[in-house]
């Protein structure tokens, strides 16, 4: 298969894994753009037990979970049975979860 034109990694935190990375992969990749930020790696979890409670509730109290194998459908069944959770939450929590509510 044919090697991908960009490749794009996040949340490498050392300076020195960085410079591994641009190593190991230079012949394939040999232009990089880098960014070392100096403020450490958050340790506050991006959501909180109530809502993650209320997240875990709604979900299994809903009909999605017959769908939990198929991914993309069951995101979609989620997210339309449990909007109103997912609108309560903080952006951080639902960046987290990787999810939009629809419209």
């Amino acid at each position: 298969s044919k090697a991908p034109d960009v490749l794009c990694l996040q949340e490498i935190w050392r300076a020195s894994d960085i410079k591994d990375v641009i190593s190991a992969t230079k012949e394939q990749y040999p232009y990089t753009a880098s960014f070392v930020s100096d403020e450490p790696p958050s340790v506050q979890p991006a959501c909180t037990a109530e809502e993650i409670t209320a997240l875990v509730t709604c979900i299994t109290q809903s009909s999605c979970l017959s769908l939990q194998d198929q991914a993309r459908a069951f995101q979609n069944c989620t997210l339309v049975e449990c909007k109103d959770v997912f609108l309560q939450i903080t952006d951080s929590c639902r960046v987290c979860v990787g999810t939009e509510p629809p419209g």
